[in-house]
């Protein structure tokens, strides 16, 4: 074989390559641009979900986070199937859908003159006759209602672990008394009598009325754990103003109301 083919079959190898290459790139892009590519809006989050490889050959069977969020090593990387804890925020994301399942959950808003009710959806059963939770989303270890409400502001909470309930000022009829939850105002001159519907472990306050008032303000309240009768103080003062006439005769002048 002559020098000269040799070169020309050199030349089209190379030519061959560079446009392997070029295509191999243009089909990258195309897949990670058009089928990888996830984007969320202001507002919403992305919910991720590790479906495993389906090749068993190079990681063993993983079990799946059931009811619980799958576990993660200190990188975020899943060492387990199921919903990732942490969530996505606005942006592009890539991710193959062949591994992972994502889905988009729009933010909690909680508007002024509103609180959040939050219930723990995983965790241990709390022990009997309790039903609120301690702590806060993401730290908490019971299924239960949380004590500690969600105030005005936005919120990105994963639903699969947590559910929100926004609630306004609200009024309970308990016979001839009104008991108030919510977001509860107590104006200038009146107090809040704080009635517990369980005892705190924690602060170490005591299940019923409470000996400690709430002062004037402004108060987030769950329903679930206090009721608040707000009662007024004080004393109520009248002044009736009157313009006195005195007679020739030195007697009170009175008008025809007396």
């Amino acid at each position: 074989m002559s020098t000269s083919i040799k070169s020309k079959m050199g030349e089209k190898l190379i030519v061959s390559g560079i446009l392997v290459a070029i295509l191999l790139a243009i089909g990258w892009v195309c897949i990670e641009w058009g089928y990888n590519r996830v984007y969320v809006y202001e507002g919403t989050s992305v919910q991720l979900t590790y479906r495993g490889p389906n090749i068993p050959i190079f990681v063993g069977n993983l079990p799946n986070a059931g009811q619980n969020f799958a576990e993660v090593d200190k990188d975020g990387s899943p060492l387990q199937k199921g919903v990732l804890e942490h969530m996505l925020g606005p942006g592009r994301h890539f991710y193959c859908p062949i591994w992972w399942k994502t889905k988009i959950i729009d933010d909690y808003v909680i508007n002024e003159g509103e609180v959040g009710i939050v219930e723990s959806l995983m965790g241990k059963e709390l022990p009997p006759g309790e039903f609120l939770v301690d702590g806060d989303i993401g730290t908490t270890d019971s299924k239960g209602i949380l004590r500690k409400v969600l105030i005005p502001g936005r919120y990105r909470i994963n639903t699969f672990g947590y559910k929100v309930e926004v609630i306004k000022k609200g009024i309970l009829k308990s016979g001839d008394q009104e008991k108030h939850v919510g977001w509860v105002t107590i104006p200038t001159g009146y107090v809040g009598v704080v009635t517990n519907l369980s005892a705190n472990p924690i602060t170490k306050v005591t299940k019923g009325v409470q000996k400690n008032v709430l002062s004037p303000g402004i108060y987030p309240v769950n329903p679930n754990e206090q009721h608040i009768d707000i009662v007024e103080i004080g004393y109520r003062e009248h002044s009736i103003k009157a313009s006195l006439v005195i007679d020739k005769n030195g007697q009170l002048k009175l008008d025809e109301s007396g």
